[in-house]
């Protein structure tokens, strides 16, 4: 799978995430893990659990629509996994 099989706006999501900027909206994040086809598992107050067969689950706390830079290195590591982005 590469970058290129995603929707246009996923496209631009993820590419703002190679950036690693110090937030994104919890939207953006959520349209990359549907595409990676993660599923919300559960929320738990402010966090939202991603799960996906054979794969960890991924434990995103939002707080005012926003996902903090350290989470989204998360996701960054998540995509080098499944070879959708080259390794870190």
């Amino acid at each position: 799978m590469e970058i290129y099989d995603s929707p246009m706006g996923t496209k631009k999501n993820i590419k703002k995430l190679m950036k690693l900027p110090a937030e994104m909206r919890f939207g953006e994040i959520k349209s990359i893990l549907f595409f990676l086809g993660y599923e919300i598992n559960r929320t738990r107050g402010s966090h939202f659990i991603f799960t996906k067969a054979g794969f960890d689950a991924i434990i995103i706390p939002v707080h005012h629509n926003k996902v903090k830079r350290v989470y989204l290195l998360d996701i960054k590591r998540e995509l080098a996994n499944q070879k959708f982005i080259p390794p870190l």
